[in-house]
């Protein structure tokens, strides 16, 4: 969602069993202990994955991160070797070793990538042998009805179709809970399409500017007949 998307955040209490932790955390007025302040809270833990072009193939890396209360340093920490990483089409691109994804054919995969219990969010390239991997756009896009003005009525089941300037047309019928379609396309503009039974089609677009935002959100309004 992008999925507007969210990222993978996950919260947690960090229990050392041989050893208590007493620091301040930056945001609260008491001391920590066990990972903890004095109300319970504890860090933010979060798995983020980069990956940088390695001729054909790609090279990726995972980064544990901690913050907010009582995270405890190093907050940054390089766990590449310790991620469980996989490719949506092995066929075409996998991973030989941890983090090198090694291309095998032309075709877009789609990498995910685990670590104690974290999950990255998802990152898509499109990949040719003698080619360097392109990274592609995650879009979202939500169906409302427009009539409902003081918050959003989603509408399921409306079928959404993208054309992007560049690569295949898309189609998909929305859902989940805020009646939404996930593609994966090339930066650029993208078209949108959508219909529902009941209201008149609605037509949107997106400017996909890639390089650092590989993620976007668009919302499509439809009115009543």
């Amino acid at each position: 969602m992008l999925k507007s998307s969210n990222v993978g955040l996950v919260f947690a209490t960090m229990t050392l069993a041989t050893m208590v932790v007493a620091c301040k955390s930056p945001t609260s007025s008491c001391d920590c202990h066990n990972g903890v302040d004095c109300e319970g809270r504890g860090p933010i833990l979060e798995l983020q994955t980069s990956c940088v072009p390695d001729g054909p193939n790609e090279q990726c890396q995972a980064v544990r991160r901690e913050s907010g209360y009582c995270a405890t340093p190093p907050v940054s920490k390089d766990v590449t070797l310790l991620t469980q990483w996989s490719s949506s089409n092995p066929a075409v691109a996998m991973f030989t070793a941890p983090g090198l994804l090694r291309v095998l054919g032309a075709g877009v995969v789609v990498i995910s990538a685990v670590q104690g219990g974290l999950t990255a969010e998802s990152l898509a390239l499109a990949v040719a042998p003698g080619s360097a991997p392109e990274r592609m756009v995650h879009l979202q896009v939500s169906v409302a009805d427009a009539s409902v003005v003081t918050t959003n009525k989603w509408l399921l089941g409306a079928t959404i179709d993208v054309t992007p300037e560049r690569g295949p047309a898309q189609s998909c019928l929305s859902g989940g809970a805020i009646g939404s379609c996930d593609f994966w396309v090339f930066s650029g503009t993208v078209r949108i399409h959508a219909s529902a039974a009941g209201y008149r089609d609605g037509d949107s677009s997106a400017a996909l500017a890639g390089a650092g935002a590989f993620s976007q959100y668009v919302k499509v309004s439809l009115a009543p007949v």
